[in-house]
C-alpha cells in the first residue's frame, strides 16, 4: 500500500518552529520586535520569514544577512520538532512493506519548505518526497489506492473527493484546524499512536 503524509502539523510542530524563528529574529535584531513580528507574521499581513525579515530591514535599518543567519540556524536544526509518534508510524508501516510519501504543500516559498523537510532529518525515511504548490487532489497519484495522512480540512475535502482507499485526519489538540470540523465522516486521531495497523 502506498500512504501519503503531510508535514506542517501533521509529523512537524510548526507552530513551534515559528515562535523559534520570530525569536531569532528578535535576538538577531537586539531589539524588541516580539509584537511586530506576532502581529505581522500571518496570512492577512506577512506569510512568508523571508518577506519579514526583508520589511525589518528595511524598516529599522538592520542587516539582513544577520537575521537569516539566525533564522536558518533554526529551521535548519528542527529535528527535535519531529513529532515521535509519527515516526513511530512510519516505522512501523515501512516494516510492513508499505510505501510511504511525505505529500506538502507550500503556499509561500518552495524553498523555506524543502529547507523545513531537511532540517527535520527525514528525509530518508521516505520513498518519495512531493512538495507541491497547487492542491493535494490534483497530482499525478493513484488516489484510489492509497492511504492519505493530512490535518487541513481543505486538503482533506479535496482528497475525499477522489476516493482514496482510506484517508485519515490527525487532529492533534490545539493545534491550527483542530476545531474545525468536517462535513463527512473520517477516522480521526489525535495521534499517529492511536492508529491501528492490520
Amino acid at each position: 500500500m502506498n500512504y501519503y503524509i503531510d508535514f506542517d502539523h501533521t509529523l512537524f510542530d510548526t507552530p513551534t518552529l515559528t515562535k523559534r524563528m520570530l525569536q531569532a529574529i528578535v535576538d538577531s535584531s537586539h531589539m524588541d520586535l516580539a509584537e511586530e513580528c506576532k502581529s505581522l507574521f500571518n496570512r492577512e499581513h506577512i506569510y512568508n520569514i523571508y518577506e519579514l525579515v526583508d520589511f525589518l530591514s528595511d524598516k529599522y535599518n538592520l542587516n539582513r544577512i544577520d537575521l537569516i543567519s539566525a533564522i536558518n540556524l533554526q529551521v535548519n536544526n528542527c529535528k527535535d520538532l519531529v513529532y515521535e509518534d509519527g515516526l513511530n508510524f512510519i516505522k512501523k508501516i515501512k516494516d510492513l512493506g508499505n510505501k510511504i510519501y511525505l505529500l506538502s504543500y507550500y503556499e509561500h516559498g518552495l524553498q523555506y519548505q524543502i529547507s523545513k523537510i531537511t532540517g527535520s532529518k527525514i528525509s530518508n525515511l521516505f520513498d518519495g518526497i512531493i512538495v507541491c504548490g497547487e492542491s493535494k487532489y490534483n497530482l499525478d497519484i493513484d488516489y484510489k489506492n492509497s492511504i492519505f495522512i493530512d490535518d487541513k480540512p481543505q486538503d482533506l475535502i479535496g482528497l475525499h473527493s477522489k476516493n482514496p482507499y482510506k484517508l485519515i485526519r490527525i487532529r492533534r489538540e490545539n493545534h491550527k484546524y483542530s476545531d474545525k470540523n468536517l462535513d463527512f465522516k473520517i477516522d480521526e486521531y489525535k495521534s499517529f499512536s492511536e492508529i491501528k495497523l492490520n
